[in-house]
C-alpha cells in the first residue's frame, strides 16, 4: 500500500510539473507575438462638387497706360500728382512754365491710376517726353507665367481660375487671350500668357498683386466625388469600405470617372452623404 501511494504521489507531482511548464510555454509564446493595436478609421464622406485638372502656375496684374506729355517743349513748373494716386478724366496733372503755350496744364485723358511720374518740377522736357503715365484699371488683366513644360498645352480661350493673394478665400474667373511664345525670361525658362478677368466690383484690383492660377484642361462640375485615399484596389475592382445600420462594416464595389489626382468622380456605387472608412492615421 506504502509503495501504490507513493506512485500516485509521483505522478501527481509530475503532472503538475508538466501543467507549469505548459502555463510557462503558454505565456512565453504569447508574450513574443506581435501586439495587434487597433488603428483608427479615417472617415472620407462622398460629396457633389466639381473636379477640375489643369495646370497650375503663378503671375501678377497689370493693366494698360496712357502716356501724357506735352506737345512742345516744356519746362514742368509743377507736377500735381504722384504715383498711385487716382485721378479722373480732366484732372491736372502738371503745370508748365508759359512759354507761348496754349494752355500751360497737362490734363488727364482717363479715370485710372498713376503709374509712374518720370519728371521732377523744374525739368525741361524736349521732343515728347513722358511727364506722367496713367493705368486703366477696366483694361486689367493677369499677366501668367507659363513654363516650357506647360506651354504647349496653352491655347487662346481657355478658362482660367485665379487666387489672389490679396484675397485667398475669393476666386476669380478668366480666359486666355494671348499666348507668348518667345520667352520671357531665360533661366529657368519662361513663358507667359495673358487673360481677361470677368469683373467683380467687390474687390479691389491693383496692378501689381500677385496670384496662383489654374489653366483648366478638363472638369467634371457638380458631381458625385471622393477623396483618392478612400478608394482601395483589389482584384481588378475598386472597393470601399462602409458600415451598416447594426456598426458591422462591409465593402462595396465602386464605379469612378473622371479624375483629378486628389479626387474621382463616382458613377455607381454610393450616393451624396454616404461615409467612407480607411483604417490607418489620417
Amino acid at each position: 500500500m506504502n509503495g501504490r501511494k507513493a506512485v500516485h504521489q509521483r505522478i501527481k507531482l509530475w503532472a503538475g510539473m508538466i501543467v507549469l511548464l505548459l502555463i510557462a510555454a503558454y505565456f512565453a509564446i504569447q508574450a513574443n507575438q506581435p501586439v495587434q493595436e487597433s488603428l483608427p478609421m479615417r472617415e472620407y464622406e462622398v460629396l457633389k462638387g466639381d473636379i477640375t485638372a489643369g495646370i497650375t502656375a503663378n503671375g501678377y496684374l497689370s493693366m494698360p497706360s496712357v502716356s501724357h506729355y506735352y506737345d512742345a517743349p516744356a519746362q514742368i513748373e509743377e507736377l500735381y500728382v504722384k504715383k498711385g494716386d487716382a485721378v479722373k478724366a480732366g484732372d491736372k496733372l502738371a503745370k508748365a512754365v508759359d512759354h507761348g503755350l496754349a494752355d500751360p496744364y497737362l490734363y488727364a485723358k482717363l479715370d485710372g491710376i498713376v503709374v509712374s511720374v518720370p519728371l521732377a518740377a523744374g525739368e525741361m522736357t524736349s521732343g515728347k517726353p513722358i511727364v506722367a503715365q496713367i493705368g486703366d484699371p477696366e483694361g486689367m488683366f493677369a499677366h501668367i507665367q507659363i513654363s516650357q513644360a506647360d506651354i504647349a498645352d496653352v491655347e487662346v480661350g481657355q478658362q482660367v481660375s485665379f487666387t489672389l493673394s490679396a484675397y485667398p478665400s475669393q476666386e476669380l474667373q478668366g480666359t486666355i487671350t494671348q499666348v507668348l511664345l518667345a520667352p520671357t525670361k531665360a533661366s529657368p525658362l519662361e513663358y507667359a500668357a495673358y487673360a481677361v478677368l470677368e469683373p467683380d466690383d467687390n474687390l479691389l484690383l491693383l496692378e501689381g498683386m500677385t496670384f496662383s492660377a489654374q489653366l483648366i484642361q478638363k472638369q467634371a462640375k457638380d458631381v458625385l466625388r471622393l477623396s483618392n485615399k478612400a478608394i482601395q484596389l483589389k482584384e481588378g475592382k475598386q472597393i470601399v469600405m462602409l458600415k451598416d445600420e447594426k456598426g458591422k462594416w462591409f465593402e462595396q464595389e465602386i464605379q469612378t470617372g473622371f479624375s483629378d489626382g486628389r479626387y474621382s468622380e463616382i458613377l455607381s456605387g454610393l450616393s451624396v452623404g454616404d461615409v467612407v472608412y480607411v483604417e490607418g492615421e489620417a
